[in-house]
């Protein structure tokens, strides 16, 4: 098989030797697998602080003490700013290059916690931290993804899936690490010192070329190009399939997150130290990772990708409804954290194929980025109303139980789909056959 020459890298010992050189990289090649390597270690780096912010929660209430709602904020704006910001950072790399784009984004990372490390008020954090960082993490997730995909071709789906999977193990790792710098520093320093740590990804952005081509078909859009497209952008809600799984997702993303900001915060009102909750992190960043992992294979096998869906849905939804269970001991707490991340993991994979394979090929781009947007708005919504049900009722039980209800929602709404099949409504690729979706078209995901 003649390989495809995509870029070159070279690691440099200390002493001058080289013990990598490729000057003519290709793909599928050992240079390949150490630029996912280091895509992954970037994406446990920089994603995993923006999904560990269930740690800092605790920290900023006590720090600011602002009331639940408004510092849970903080930690949902940023996690849903790495998703809205998706779509723009996908366009800056097509213009400047995943290098380019990579480099700078980790850099505002390591500029937005450096900064935020010295704001008096915590309305500065929403700036310096959540629409700041959330903004550079978007920029390096969207070149890494770009980047590996233009990397391998056998291998694709193997090192996406193993990107793929930086995100949970990023919480199974940054949770607990960033727990004991904030036992043994401030906050702020802890900040301080996680740019530090987070200074190594600017250096893997230079390994970071993807030489993505245009097709031979490939031409500048016209006035009638752009004409079409803007009614596509509407005719995407006449796929049933589509605004289905939307208003499902939409409501799912409305309680997903809710559990992972406030455990740290629940465990405190329970008299569980914060040390302990760090691990439930670590619990539920391995069950995720190998959730996300396991679900990848299933679907290969051409498991339906809305049963397993549904399945994750009523799973986390009822695990959550049992949470004043699972408060009575840490043990349990414990199951019922990694019930909810294998679960969420087993979600993750599914939605976002069913998404992109419920619309004709042409409208593909529109409606993923309509239901970015959606999604972002819920995702950023969620947890801060569960904290003003937390302040207005005094606990955080009422939360989880408002949690577990719109997830199991969001299961139940699927079901709508059975009316529109049964009226012969539905489009032959109704997101139900087997998911063949390539990276690239993914690579916003989170």
């Amino acid at each position: 098989m003649n390989h495809e020459e995509i870029s070159s890298c070279t690691v440099e010992t200390a002493d001058g030797g080289k013990c990598i050189s490729c000057k003519r990289q290709q793909v599928d090649s050992a240079c390949s697998w150490f630029v996912c390597t280091l895509g992954l270690i970037s994406s446990i780096l920089i994603l995993g602080f923006v999904f560990s912010f269930g740690v800092l929660n605790p920290v900023f209430l006590e720090e600011f003490r602002r009331g639940k709602a408004r510092t849970a904020w903080v930690g949902s704006l940023c996690m849903a700013c790495a998703s809205f910001f998706g779509p723009l950072a996908a366009k800056l790399c097509d213009r400047l290059g995943c290098q380019a784009v990579s480099i700078c984004g980790a850099l505002i990372c390591i500029a937005s916690l450096s900064a935020s490390s010295l704001v008096p008020y915590m309305w500065m954090l929403y700036l310096t931290y959540s629409c700041l960082y959330g903004f550079g993490a978007s920029c390096v997730h969207t070149a890494l993804f770009l980047v590996v995909s233009a990397s391998f071709d056998k291998g694709r789906s193997l090192a996406t899936g193993t990107l793929v999977a930086g995100h949970a193990a990023g919480i199974m790792i940054v949770s607990p690490v960033l727990q004991i710098l904030l036992d043994n520093f401030s906050w702020r320093t802890s900040f301080l010192i996680w740019a530090g740590l987070t200074s190594p990804v600017c250096v893997f952005g230079f390994f970071f070329h993807s030489n993505l081509k245009k097709g031979p078909g490939y031409r500048r859009r016209s006035t009638n190009d752009q004409d079409e497209s803007y009614s596509q952008k509407f005719s995407i809600w006449r796929h049933p399939p589509f605004v289905v799984y939307t208003v499902s997702t939409t409501i799912l993303y409305l309680g997903l997150h809710i559990p992972q900001v406030h455990m740290a915060s629940f465990c405190r009102d329970l008299g569980i130290q914060s040390k302990q909750s760090s691990m439930l992190y670590l619990g539920f960043g391995l069950a995720s990772v190998i959730a996300r992992l396991v679900v990848g294979k299933l679907c290969d096998k051409r498991f339906h990708a809305q049963h397993i869906f549904q399945v994750a849905g009523f799973v986390m939804g009822g695990a959550t409804l049992l949470c004043p269970v699972s408060s009575r001991s840490y043990a349990l707490l414990m199951v019922y954290f990694v019930t909810f991340g294998f679960a969420e993991g087993s979600s993750a994979t599914p939605i976002n194929y069913l998404i992109l394979n419920c619309v004709p090929v042409t409208h593909r781009s529109k409606s993923f980025g309509f239901w970015l947007f959606f999604l972002s708005l819920t995702m950023a919504v969620g947890p801060p109303f569960a904290g003003f049900i937390a302040d207005e009722l005094g606990s955080y039980i009422p939360a989880f139980y408002m949690s577990g209800s719109l997830i199991m929602s969001s299961a139940v709404v699927v079901f709508i789909l059975r009316y529109f099949k049964k009226r012969g409504d539905l489009p032959k690729n109704d997101g139900q056959t087997q998911m063949k979706v390539s990276p690239e078209e993914s690579k916003t995901v989170l």
